[in-house]
């Protein structure tokens, strides 16, 4: 079991409040300077992540039903 943290001891000069809109823009820019080939290995790290390896989840299957309605 790890250790509870110690806020005392904390270095706060690494942290900063700030808004959501500069958050935001900050976000933003920082994936618009990345590349696409860095945005999609990303992206699929995350997915990995998320669900795992195993990519045969089950899912709800779809089924379609097409049916003729009277004329009135």
């Amino acid at each position: 079991m790890s250790e509870p943290l110690n806020f005392e001891q904390m270095d706060r000069s690494q942290f900063s409040i700030t808004d959501w809109r500069s958050n935001e823009r900050a976000t933003r820019s920082f994936w618009h300077s990345r590349t696409p080939l860095e945005r999609l290995q990303t992206l699929a790290l995350l997915r990995l992540e998320l669900f795992g390896d195993d990519g045969t989840q089950p899912r709800l299957q779809r089924v379609f039903d097409r049916t003729q309605r009277p004329r009135r």
